[in-house]
């Protein structure tokens, strides 16, 4: 009888993958070749080389420089003026003082019913001098020694604006009034008086970003 042939060896097993991140790849499978079958049989065939170890995963993406943030916008002093082109926005009034606009009192913007002016206290004299912004000619306000235009106890009714708060808001039995304008107790805060054209007697107090206006009896 013909000797059976021997089936040849099989191929070396699959070369192991990588490990992640970068391994080395498997090595070859190689199986040997099977030897002859006795009596005639057929060489067996050699065996499949085994696959290379798949490569590691490819490695992460460098992040990114987190971006800075904006830096914030610079402060500023808000409410100081030198002229009433420096004050921004809308001055709130009331409705006996619908037209108001910014005026530059003191270094400080202030809404007045008729506004647009510039007023400056004249250098130790306790004087308050106002111009409009169409005129150089100066008027004053009054001095340390002129009466107030009215007196706490003649206000027999009042409106504030909505931009009146607790620092900015007169009290007339503490306030230092002369002549058209006063000084709040904080001995800063320089307030000025106008005359409001209706008909009754009605004077706007302005005091910073509020305005009061008073009907005054007698």
């Amino acid at each position: 009888m013909a000797g059976d042939g021997r089936a040849g060896g099989r191929g070396g097993a699959t070369g192991t993958a990588g490990a992640g991140g970068g391994g080395t790849a498997g090595a070859a499978g190689g199986g040997t070749t099977g030897s002859a079958g006795a009596g005639g049989g057929s060489a067996g065939a050699a065996g499949a080389i085994g696959s290379g170890g798949t490569g590691g995963g490819a490695a992460g993406t460098t992040g990114t420089t987190g971006t800075g943030g904006a830096n914030g916008a610079g402060g500023t002093s808000p409410g100081r003026c030198t002229t009433p082109g420096d004050c921004g926005g809308v001055a709130a009034g009331v409705s006996f003082c619908s037209s108001t606009r910014w005026s530059c009192v003191a270094a400080t913007c202030t809404a007045e019913c008729m506004g647009n002016r510039t007023c400056v206290e004249a250098p130790d004299s306790g004087c308050l001098q106002c111009r409009t912004e169409s005129s150089t000619t100066q008027m004053s306000q009054g001095c340390v020694t002129t009466a107030c235009v009215f007196q706490a106890a003649q206000v027999r009714d009042v409106q504030r604006s909505s931009g009146c708060q607790a620092a900015n808001t007169p009290d007339f039995s503490t306030w230092h009034c002369t002549g058209h304008w006063a000084r709040l107790p904080d001995n800063v805060t320089a307030c000025t008086i106008q005359i409001v054209p209706t008909d009754a007697i009605r004077y706007s107090i302005s005091c910073g970003s509020c305005v009061t206006v008073v009907t005054i009896g007698n």
